[in-house]
This record gives structure tokens, sequence and C-alpha cells, in this order.
């Protein structure tokens, strides 16, 4: 073990528990289950792995306990009925095998759900307060006989959790979900002896923890999930958190766990915006408040961060939720000091928790192997291959690394002088530049494992048949589009590819046509510059290919720098350093035009088309091709990624 981070592989006990390092996995939803809450084999695969890995306690979230209105969504572990019990069992055993413990969190959503997710009913809640947003169904005030049957629902599921062979029970008050509703003054507004002040607020907490304790004995720990602020006006402060960690150890909660904040979810699952180890000061200010350990979560990926947070004393144990997504042997590298071998997690959220994709399924960016751990295997080659892989971006690379680690003999060619593609682009703009770490781990793992890399490389299909490959991967991106704008060829007229690069300076005064994440993200990056910006979109909104945790923080950032966004509005001319619009009134049967001047820079950011012209000449040839990446379809990193982990598998 590396003695740089002996406090994180020191062992610390909970309760009657003892795990054998201070590294736990997070509770998460991984929307792996069926309809019915199941356990399936993907959850069983996904867990095992990061147990393997050498986390010593794996917490297994949202396990729902009363069918069907605690769940907020399909796909959601539930554990209501006893013929669910065998699959935690299969699941248990799996982990322990590995030496690892394993809690089961158990949690009801309350209000945060919709008809929708609990098939037609009704969501419940401590007061008749909708939650706001699109999800406003208003839910349905329990009554107090209600609120005893939710408590024994919790404790009949907790039965199942050490039934099924669980160590340890974690009681989910968090987030906005019921607990924490009873718990504030921003969602509890009960006159009964389940309301009024914060003793009131916390009898049904109590009440619950208690329960649970009776239940499942003195010989499992019972610890419960909380904030340190509900970070909205009116609601629950860290000075109120920190009365109610003393309430709940006095109540026997053997351990607290903090994180922040309640819905929308860009306060509970921190993203690239959001400061790394965000939860720190909340749980070194509760840990200051009670004599049991204390865990933290939130945006702590390198081990190096999570020792010092231990060795200062701010909190016991470390909860890597994302981090252990990315990579699940974590701790395993941590340990024997590989840390260049740890695959970075950069607080993307693309795969792990992004509310836009119909299938919500966890996997991930960076390792596209996460949720596909049983079918996704890198296996020896049986034959080894001459692979040219031509492009050096996230999906070439990837492709480089597996098959190179396969055995194959492989040979990237990246005609710049750095490596990246589009992505080196997109790591240049505020908050984003830890992104580039992505591309430097891929490139150090293909060399590690054999594989060369020649950059400044410009690749024809004459120099493809010189080589003689037997394997030719094209993976040479993508370039920007020049819209058919009359005026779009002048020389003050750049694309935002130029601008990113470093290859032109703008003016002052600057206007961005395009209001996606590419436009948006380069208007920061200007205004954080100095530049006075002006967006310009067709739709009726900006960044719709941006999740909304990160939009939500990206708009904020650009309301604070003064750039203005005109949305519904085209471009339909640019001339002498004017940019003549239309703009129709959403709505409204009215279109107006306008001109925006004088402007010293327009900037394009309208998409990309793919760099296909080298994959046709090599498709003449007699040698086995295959194209991946923006080359094929401009798209997002996730997909790239995982064609060339695919592909890297395949041939």
């Amino acid at each position: 073990m590396s003695k740089a981070f002996e406090h994180l592989f020191s062992p610390i006990q909970i309760g009657p528990m003892e795990l054998h390092n201070r590294i736990a996995l997070a509770p998460m939803a991984n929307y792996m289950s069926d309809e019915r809450g199941t356990v399936t084999q993907p959850q069983i695969d996904f867990m095992e792995a990061r147990a393997k890995g050498g986390a010593g306690l794996l917490i297994v979230g949202s396990i729902y306990v009363q069918h069907p209105q605690a769940r907020f969504g399909v796909g959601q572990l539930g554990l209501y009925d006893d013929s669910l019990i065998p699959g935690y069992r299969r699941l248990v055993e799996a982990v322990k095998a590995h030496g690892a413990k394993i809690a089961a969190q158990l949690h009801h959503a309350g209000r945060q759900t919709t008809r929708a997710a609990i098939e037609g009913q009704q969501p419940l809640a401590p007061s008749p307060i909708p939650r706001g947003g699109k999800y406003s169904d208003e839910p349905k005030e329990l009554s107090v006989a209600e609120i005893q049957q939710i408590i024994e629902a919790y404790a009949q599921t907790a039965r199942r959790c050490i039934e099924a062979g669980f160590d340890a029970i974690e009681l989910h008050y968090a987030h906005g979900y019921l607990p924490c509703q009873f718990m504030s003054p921003f969602s509890n507004k009960r006159s009964d002896e389940y309301g009024g002040d914060l003793n009131g607020r916390m009898k049904f907490p109590l009440e619950l923890l208690r329960r649970v304790k009776a239940q499942v004995g003195d010989g499992v720990p019972v610890w419960c999930r909380i904030i340190g602020s509900e970070l909205v006006e009116g609601g629950l402060t860290l000075e109120d958190m920190k009365v109610i960690a003393r309430m709940l150890v006095e109540a026997g909660s053997a351990a607290i766990s903090v994180s922040r904040g309640i819905a929308p979810y860009y306060w509970t699952v921190s993203n690239y915006y959001s400061e790394p180890g965000h939860s720190v000061p909340y749980a070194e200010a509760i840990k200051a408040e009670v004599d049991v350990p204390v865990m933290v979560a939130g945006r702590i990926t390198d081990p190096e961060h999570a020792e010092r947070i231990l060795q200062n004393g701010q909190a016991d144990v470390i909860n890597l939720g994302r981090a252990l997504i990315a990579d699940p042997e974590w701790p395993r590298k941590a340990a024997e000091g590989r840390l260049d071998d740890i695959m970075p997690c950069i607080s993307c959220n693309k795969g792990c928790h992004d509310p836009n994709r119909k299938v919500r399924h966890t996997i991930c960016l960076v390792n596209a192997e996460a949720g596909r751990e049983g079918e996704f295997p890198i296996t020896p080659a049986e034959k080894v291959k001459k692979v040219m892989v031509i492009g050096g971006g996230p999906a070439g690379l990837e492709a480089a690394r597996v098959a190179s680690l396969r055995g194959h003999e492989v040979t990237v060619y990246e005609r710049q002088d750095r490596l990246g593609g589009r992505w080196y682009l997109g790591s240049q703009v505020p908050c984003k530049q830890h992104f580039y770490k992505v591309v430097e781990h891929l490139r150090d793992q293909a060399v590690k494992h054999g594989a060369r890399i020649e950059m400044g490389r410009t690749i024809t299909a004459d120099d493809v048949a010189a080589l003689k490959p037997d394997v030719v991967i094209v993976a040479t991106g993508a370039s920007p589009i020049i819209p058919p704008i009359p005026g779009a060829d002048q020389e003050y007229v750049v694309t935002s590819d130029d601008v990113l690069s470093g290859k032109v300076e703008t003016g002052k005064r600057v206007v961005v046509v395009g209001g996606g994440s590419c436009g948006a993200e380069t208007a920061d990056f200007l205004s954080e510059r100095g530049k006075k910006v002006i967006i310009v979109e067709m739709l009726d909104a900006v960044c719709p290919d941006m999740l909304p945790d990160a939009k939500h923080f990206l708009l904020e950032r650009l309301d604070k720098a003064g750039v203005r966004i005109l949305t519904s509005t085209k471009v339909e001319a640019i001339q002498d350093h004017q940019v003549l619009l239309t703009r129709q009134e959403p709505g409204l049967d009215l279109t107006w035009k306008a001109s925006l001047g004088p402007v010293d820079t327009v900037v394009l950011a309208v998409g990309a088309r793919p760099n296909r012209d080298l994959a046709q000449e090599i498709k003449k040839l007699d040698v086995e091709m295959h194209e991946i990446g923006d080359c094929t379809q401009p798209g997002f990193a996730i997909d790239a990624i995982y064609q060339g982990a695919k592909i890297g598998r395949e041939i």
C-alpha cells in the first residue's frame, strides 16, 4: 500500500461494522432494475466490479420501500416484497466475495416524483405543496395513520435487507426526499405533532430511525444521509443541520453522511461548474457536533484530495460516486501508487446522470465499460494485427488503447501537433480545462501498452497502401460548417474552432452565430476575456444539446457577464461590420428586421460536418477499414469513445 494514503487506507469502525479502508461507493440510482424494481445481472456486475476494485464499503442507492408511491422512476431498485430478496442476496454475495461491506440505502421520494412514475397515483408528502417546475403534481398530505404505515414499510424493507445479507442500513434523509421534506420548513407546513418547530418536524425522521434500528437489532449499524444545507430560501441551513445531526446521533445513527442541496438536481449532483469537494465544509462543521464517523461526497475525484480531507479531520469516510463509475479500480490503483493509471472523472454527468436520455441505465463517457461490465470484456487478441488509427481524438485514442491492450501492433497518426481533435477545443472553455485529462490518460495508457503515436503526420490513401496495415481505423473527426450566409467569407468572420484554438484573436465587440453548447461556451470563453458578446440563435432557446444542470450554470455565468442572447433570430447577412437579422416573435405572427453593429468579429458556431474524404479513398483499397467518431456523424464524445472501445475489442 502506498504510504501517501495512510488515512485513506486505514480501517474504521461504524458501529459494530469494520471497514478495511475509508472509501465507500456513494449511493446512486443506476436505473438498472426492471419495472418491478428487481435486481438485475447488470446491477450485480456493476457493483461487483467496484467491490473487486477495492472499495471498503458499497452503498446500494435509492431502494424504494413502498410500492409504487415511494419511487421516483422506472429502473429504480425496490425491495417492497419478500419475493425480491433472492436477487438482492445474489448482489450481496457477489460484493462480499471481494472482502467489501455492503449497505442498503432506503428511500421514499415523497413529492419528488410524478404521477407517471408512480402509475397514475398521487404523490405523498407532509404538506400538499407541489415540488415546482415541470414536476408540479400536487401531493397528498399524509395522515398520521399513513405516516405510521410508511414507517412500518421502511422497517419491513430493512428486515428484507438483513435477510438478503446486507451489513448495514442507510436512511436517505437528504436531497428533498420524504424524510427531508418533513424536516424542512420549506416543505413541511403541518400544524399537528409532525410539523411546527424543529422538534415537531423531526418527529417522523426520529421515529423512522428508531423503528428501523429496533427491526434490525444492535448488530447492524443504521445511519442517515443528510444535507449540509438545502440551499433554498426558507429551507434548512447549516445551523439547522448541526442540531439535526446531533438529534439523529442521540437517536442511534451510527454515522452521518453529508451531501448538499435539494431539487433541482444540479445542487445535489455536482457537475464541472461545481467546486471540487463542495460538501466538505458542511461535513467538517457537522463532524464537530457529533461523535460518530462522518461521510462526505461531492466531486471528490482524486486520491490526494481525499487523503487531505481525512488528514485534516474534515470527514472520516470518502463517498465516491462518479469517480468509481469512471474507474472502479480507483481504490486499488491508489493503494498501489498508480495514480496515473486512474481514469479521471470529469464530472460531465453525460452518461451517469443525463435526464435527457430515454434509457437512464448508468453508463460513462470516459469508461465505456461502465454499466456493461458483464458484456464488454477486454480479451487478448487471437491473432496480432498491424493496426493504423488515423486521428488522435478521443475515439481514435480509445480504439488504440483497447487494441494495444489486447496485444495488437497499433500506431496512431495525428496530422496536428496536438491530440484531442475538437475535444481539445472544448477543453479550452471556462470550467472545462480538466476535460483534457481524458485525452492525456488515453494517450498514456495506449503508449503504456505498446501503441506508437506519430504527431504532425497527414495520412493519405497512398500512405495506407504503402504501410500495408491489417486494419485501418479512421477517426478523422469533423470540421466547422460554414453556413450560406452572404458575407460569411469576410476576414472578420471566423469559426469557434479558430477562436478556441488560438488561431485568431477577436475584436472587442463579438457576435456569436449559433446558440448550441459550442456557441454558448465560446461566448463564455470570450466574455471571460473582456469581450462584449451577443449570441444569435434561430431556435427559441439556447443550449438544447446540454444537460440541464450544466446549462443552468452556464446561462448563469453568461447573464452575470452581460452576454446578450437573441433567440428565434436568424442571421440574413453580414456586411460592413453589421449583422443583419430577422426575428420571429414567439407566439405571434410578427417578424421584424434589425441589425447589430458595429461588430468587430463574427464567430460562426453552427455545427460540424464529418471529415469523410480520406475514408472514401481508403474504401477503394483492399484493406479492412472502420470509421468511428465524428467522421461518421458529429455527435457526443460519449458515443465516439464507445465506438472506439467497441472496435478496439472486435478487431
